[in-house]
């Protein structure tokens, strides 16, 4: 275990002497109203260098209800901060500067996500300093033993080794139910990164055990954005940027998250707003996020050009495939009006053709029919026979001449019969 801090460690090479027992208190007052960057970090030194300042600071200040408690935990990073820029080993007094404190799992998130990723910007990553046998072996239920897995989960995190956290939790020998809410996060986000849809569950059953602490969201974000074929992916990330914390848009990696999810569904007006919002609030320290940031807004861009592309594509295929389409109209139109003028002739030739048949059979029947009826009646000289046949003939033939003018007349006139 991990115990407390010295009193009279020395946290970055100061070479203040113990004359003054509360000259930790003026510099401290600094720090708490600095603003400047540079300002804060002087602040922070001279309270560091000042021999028993760590322990006068927590002392006086380290109460939950203390209204300076805030700026312990700021000057506990600033400590971290120092000591990664000398190169010094770190994690162990992170660990330490919470036990100190006893501090929630609430500000250990909080604190670890932040200087996890101060020292992954330093080159001086929480695994080069941690193994996971060690924090394994380290109590959960302990101040220490919970930062110790929260610091070696956010540098796993950072570094998207998302399979490790699996296995990290596998080997875990503690259930997940027993774990703190950022704890369980992670644990989320590691599935989530791997496109897992299990990861789903476990996000929805962590925004039920406390959905009000910011680093537990953006966790939940990150591992959404990471696995980008999950179904509702920039919806749920949307949903989440909905909650109170992010009300006021002063999040730059919220912001960077509402872009993406903004351009995942094609509302690339409110993704260029959200890019362009998130990147004038960048600290302009971080490089590394600014070329997120510069990476983002160009997929928004490129994104939105291919849009507008596509829809220039769409428009000319729609105008020619109109054109087409009436060309071939007109030419199927002129194709079935001849076909419908040769059918009529068709069938008008073929009518025709029937009747005269027809004419000339029933002529030749009534022929016979006369001449039949010659034969029967005995009582007719020959010549009464002949003139019989004869008229019989003549009311044939012009039966048939009749019929034909008939059907002759019903073709409509100027056709080519």
């Amino acid at each position: 275990m991990i115990g407390p801090q010295r009193p009279d460690t020395d946290g970055g090479g100061g070479t203040a002497t113990a004359a003054d027992p509360d000259g930790w208190r003026e510099p401290f007052q600094r720090f708490c109203t600095a603003h400047l960057e540079v300002d804060v970090r002087r602040a922070a030194a001279e309270v560091l260098d000042h021999p028993g300042g760590r322990t006068a600071v927590v002392e006086h200040h380290a109460d939950p209800d203390d209204p300076l408690r805030p700026q312990v935990l700021r000057l506990a990073r600033h400590d971290v901060f120092r000591r990664v820029d000398a190169g010094q080993p770190w994690t162990a007094a992170a660990a330490e500067w919470m036990s100190a404190v006893d501090a929630t799992w609430q500000e250990s998130a909080s604190y670890c996500a932040d200087v996890a990723w101060y020292a992954r910007q330093a080159r001086a990553s929480v695994l080069l300093s941690l193994d996971e046998d060690t924090v394994l072996h380290e109590d959960p239920s302990t101040v220490t033993g919970r930062s110790l897995v929260h610091l070696y989960l956010c540098g796993l995190r950072f570094d998207f080794r998302c399979a490790r956290i699996t296995d990290f939790f596998n080997r875990f020998a503690r259930p997940l139910e027993e774990l703190d809410p950022y704890t369980r996060s992670l644990h989320a986000f590691g599935l989530l990164g791997q496109g897992d849809e299990h990861g789903l569950r476990c996000m929805d059953d962590v925004l039920a055990a406390d959905s009000s602490n910011v680093k537990l969201l953006h966790a939940l974000m990150q591992g959404l954005w990471l696995g980008e074929e999950l179904p509702g992916q920039a919806e749920r990330i949307l949903e989440i940027l909905q909650r109170p914390q992010f009300s006021a848009r002063n999040d730059p990696i919220a912001l960077l998250r509402e872009a993406y999810a903004y351009r995942k569904l094609g509302d690339f007006a409110r993704a260029r707003a959200a890019i362009e919002r998130g990147m004038a609030l960048l600290d302009p320290t971080a490089v590394e996020v600014h070329e997120q940031f510069g990476r983002e807004r160009d997929s928004i861009l490129a994104a939105q050009e291919l849009r507008a592309q596509a829809q220039r594509d769409l428009e000319a295929l729609r105008s020619v495939v109109t054109e087409e389409i009436d060309r071939a109209r007109r030419e199927i139109g002129t194709a079935v009006a001849e076909g419908v003028r040769e059918s009529r002739k068709a069938v008008e030739s073929g009518q025709l053709k029937v009747v005269e048949v027809l004419s000339v059979f029933t002529a030749l029947i009534a022929l016979l029919a006369g001449s039949g009826a010659s034969v029967v009646i005995g009582s007719l000289t020959w010549w009464q026979r002949a003139v019989l046949i004869l008229v019989t003939a003549v009311a044939c033939c012009g039966f048939f001449l009749i019929l034909r003018h008939l059907v002759g007349v019903r073709t409509p006139p100027g056709r080519d019969r």
